[in-house]
């Protein structure tokens, strides 16, 4: 009871003064980025693309009900521990006019529930953006969702992903401020539910990516190589913009992610050329999305362990299966449970145990729904093994591990810290820096797991 208070109170002192100082000093533009995959993506690029003809301020760690206060009051958390907090709350009130100078605040918006503090409706109770990217809907974070749909009327999955859909997409129905939503015409879910919630709103201007004439601008092509990634968009006027991402392997989602972040830059005065230059000369990732390192034995180590949905690792099995096409090298799969799956977790899994038989040649696994519902479903691969934790893998492979092969990382954080996989298996230790979870937070969460950090 005490602990629920003392949160409550936080809360509201967060938003309180995070209201306070937008209220002091709104920025000219505030961009919000809501979907379930990609939006920490958008959200680098568009601050890539804009910093240079506007003062942009990015929230870069937190999306959440404590994370996008504190990021618009520029504060950040260490150790989440009370004397953490009691720092934080004494700094507070001297952060009030942070925004004075900024024309552009860009926010990460993301949602785990439909029910406050964790819903979008809370967070528009703290900032109002005025142009609102939605980039996606999938199955992510289900279980948090599925208490609140008739489970008894029409199928299950279909009604968690519009709730999922209607809570993001409140980013536009509840913010009287969007005078602009970016979305993904290509994603059902979304473009079924802006449509309706932009109903009416003439002064909303909706904008369009996806793969259709109506789009503003069409996902063209797409293609993959070892040495990088080259898309072909074009635009509703007949112009082409072709991006080389050289030393970046990317899966065919990030057309999403730069047709998003292309728009909001276009809507806001920078030109075609300029996107283009300043994509291929300074994109970049998110720790451990996507990131290529290099591992001992002259490996390539495809880094995705940040998280993990059947969505985010099917699209990353088919990049690999493209990858696959052009080489000899033996492909390893490192992947642990997907985790806040809900009912679908068990048919989700063994969906993606039939995926990854056929592109993988040994895969290691760690968690209990893998043990259960992936390692069983395993026939063609060479070597199958499932470990207790993601560190044993990384001390077999250290071992163990091909020459010259390719490795993809894969799973949920909670409990599975797939990075820590990765620490044995890199070239060069100084390397450990671009995983994810390495703040003295995350790695004291891991001792306590019993994980040797």
């Amino acid at each position: 009871m005490i602990r629920r208070l003392v949160s409550t109170f936080i809360l509201k002192y967060l938003r309180f003064f995070a209201k306070l100082a937008i209220s002091y000093k709104r920025p000219k533009h505030i961009i919000g980025i809501a979907g379930s995959l990609g939006k920490s993506s958008v959200r680098n690029m568009v601050d890539v693309l804009l910093k240079d003809q506007y003062f942009t301020k990015t929230i870069f760690e937190g999306n959440s009900q404590t994370g996008v206060p504190l990021g618009i009051l520029n504060l950040k958390i260490v150790d989440y521990s009370f004397f953490d907090w009691i720092r934080l709350l004494i700094l507070i009130p001297f952060k009030i006019f942070c925004l004075r100078n900024v024309d552009v605040l860009i926010i990460e918006m993301g949602i785990d529930s439909p029910v406050s503090p964790k819903n979008m409706s809370y967070l528009l109770s703290i900032v109002k953006p005025d142009i609102a990217v939605i980039l996606n809907i999938h199955p992510v974070h289900t279980e948090r969702f599925e208490p609140y749909v008739n489970q008894k009327g029409g199928k299950l999955n279909n009604q968690v992903l519009n709730l999922i859909a209607a809570e993001k997409c409140k980013i536009v129905s509840e913010n009287e401020n969007c005078r602009v939503v970016i979305y993904n015409d290509a994603n059902y879910y979304v473009k079924e539910t802006v449509r309706k919630v932009a109903y009416g709103r003439k002064s909303l201007k909706v904008i369009r990516f996806g793969k259709t004439t109506r789009c503003d601008i069409r996902l063209q092509s797409y293609k993959v190589s070892f040495s990088g990634t080259r898309m072909t968009f074009n635009t509703k006027n007949g112009v082409s913009m072709s991006l080389n991402i050289n030393g970046f392997i990317l899966p065919d989602v990030y057309q999403e992610v730069f047709a998003a972040a292309i728009l909001v830059a276009q809507n806001l005065g920078i030109k075609n050329e300029k996107i283009v230059r300043l994509i291929e000369q300074q994109f970049s990732l998110p720790k451990s999305r996507a990131s290529i390192l290099m591992g001992q034995n002259n490996v390539i180590i495809i880094d995705s362990s940040y998280n993990a949905s059947k969505a985010s690792v099917s699209t990353f099995i088919d990049l690999l299966k493209s990858l696959k096409k052009m080489s000899n090298h033996s492909f390893i799969f490192i992947f642990g449970d997907m985790k806040e799956l809900g009912k679908r977790s068990i048919e989700d899994h063994k969906s993606v145990a039939l995926q990854i038989d056929n592109v993988f040649d040994r895969v290691y696994l760690t968690g209990q729904l893998t043990k259960l519902y992936v390692l069983p479903y395993l026939s063609k691969v060479s070597e199958k093994k499932w470990f207790e934790t993601s560190q044993k893998i990384g001390e077999y492979l250290k071992d163990n591990l091909p020459e010259e092969s390719v490795i993809l990382a894969k799973g949920s954080q909670n409990e599975i810290f797939i990075e820590e996989a990765l620490k044995p298996l890199l070239r060069d230790s100084k390397d450990i820096s671009f995983l994810c979870r390495q703040s003295p937070y995350w790695l004291a969460v891991k001792k306590r797991q019993s994980l040797k950090v």
